[in-house]
């Protein structure tokens, strides 16, 4: 049973904390935040598999937990970064230091296309995630995908964003990692037996970079396509008709995040629920892994009965 204090920016921790316990080698039972990066009425129902708590200042998260895991960027104080280590020397409590990859460059659209000209995407089936800048929350969902299918006993072969690959690979090279999580997607890289595809393609908040992912959305063919975006985007019939007409790729379910932007560079968190329908999902919703799994295997299954011919 392991407490676990996570230090970074409000952003960092909402978007880290979910699947934490599915991720990490150990059992996680409680995450411990500082008060100080979120709000009194700031709501992390969405985290239903551990408890979240949080505390006044950095001793006493340090205190409360087990071991400390640090993102950070140039945007956090070296001074604070220097007082939490020497702080966790004095309580002996295990830190560890992960950099922030929310914010890099994303791959770009012909790096994407060279890696899928060597993956035989006719053979298997393929689920597309379509992400729109990062405040979308790509990760959450990524990580929520991989869970399901592993729940399921299916292995896939997962494209991830570079922001969620980056997290991934940081907490393996700190043996952070589960063990069967690890092998599957560092050690299984060149294997070829899996069972379906999971392309997850992040374009950028300028919409008009989505003709740069034409090509590939028709190579690739998704079975089944998801949109991530923010809480204000409100282009999704433009979307789908690029998708529909464009790569004959229909959006079967868009899922926003509670972050919007308020200028080129801030962004805000709005505790607020999402109006939900059909296609339109809360990314905070309860029911969000089930609707997704239904939604995914109902499209990739065959019905009872059939076998497929191969």
């Amino acid at each position: 049973m392991t407490k676990v204090f996570l230090f970074s920016h409000s952003y960092v921790e909402r978007t880290m904390i979910w699947h934490l316990d599915y991720l990490m080698k150990f059992s996680l039972t409680e995450v411990l935040l500082l008060k100080e990066n979120h709000t009194n009425n700031e709501s992390f129902s969405y985290v239903s598999n551990i408890k979240i708590t949080l505390c006044e200042n950095i001793e006493k998260c340090l205190y409360n937990s087990d071991i400390c895991i640090v993102v950070k960027d140039d945007d956090i104080p070296e001074s604070s970064i220097n007082r939490l280590l020497n702080l966790s020397i004095k309580y002996e409590k295990k830190c560890y230091i992960l950099k922030n990859p929310f914010k890099n460059n994303l791959y770009s659209a012909e790096k994407i296309n060279q890696y899928f000209q060597k993956i035989e995407v006719e053979k298997q089936p393929v689920i597309l995630n379509i992400s729109l800048g990062y405040i979308s929350q790509s990760y959450a969902v990524e990580i929520l995908i991989d869970k399901i299918f592993n729940n399921h006993n299916i292995f896939v072969k997962h494209f991830y964003t570079n922001h969620t690959y980056s997290i991934l690979q940081q907490l393996n090279n700190n043996e952070l990692l589960k063990s069967d999580i690890s092998k599957r997607i560092f050690r299984n890289e060149g294997d070829n037996h899996y069972n379906a595809i999971i392309c997850s393609v992040n374009i950028g908040e300028n919409l008009k970079e989505i003709s740069s992912y034409m090509d590939l959305f028709r190579k690739i063919k998704a079975d089944y396509t998801i949109l991530q975006t923010d809480r204000n985007f409100d282009d999704d019939k433009i979307v789908k008709n690029i998708l529909l007409y464009g790569c004959f790729t229909n959006i079967e379910m868009i899922i926003k995040s509670h972050y919007i932007k308020t200028n080129q560079d801030n962004f805000v968190y709005c505790n607020s629920t999402i109006y939900n329908n059909n296609i339109i999902k809360d990314l905070e919703l309860d029911s969000l892994e089930s609707d997704l799994c239904k939604g995914m295997f109902s499209k990739i299954s065959l019905p009872s009965g059939m076998l497929g011919l191969f």
